[in-house]
């Protein structure tokens, strides 16, 4: 499949900034993650020191909420910050929230399902 890169809005939650960046989709990895220079340009704050696991080890983020668009779709969501990514990275919590799936055969972003577990509508 290779790589899936799309473009994504930005802002911070205030609405005073809001660009357009390119974003590799990452579906190994749990949340979007912004550069920290992106994230000061947008008012983005870091908050607090978090511990995640990546493919080289352990690693430093800081805690954020943005406003994101992909093809359309908005939300307000929670992000990392990290000063060791040099690009965007779009996770699949992002996704899903936006009820968007990557389609390995295109290479490209489709529409997704929201799930609802059945059990609770018996």
């Amino acid at each position: 499949m290779g790589h899936v890169y799309v473009r994504i809005g930005l802002g911070c939650l205030t609405g005073d900034k809001f660009r357009y960046y390119t974003g590799l989709i990452d579906t190994g990895a749990t949340k979007t993650v912004l550069p920290s220079g992106i994230a000061k340009e947008l008012g983005i704050e870091k908050g607090a020191a978090r511990s995640v696991m990546t493919g080289n080890g352990p690693a430093a983020v800081y805690e954020g909420t943005a406003r994101l668009e992909i093809e359309g779709s908005g939300i307000v969501s929670p992000i990392w910050i990290s000063d060791q990514v040099h690009e965007v990275v779009i996770g699949v919590t992002t996704l899903e929230l936006m009820g968007l799936a990557v389609d390995p055969r295109e290479g490209k972003l489709k529409k997704g399902e929201f799930l609802f577990y059945k059990a609770v509508l018996d």
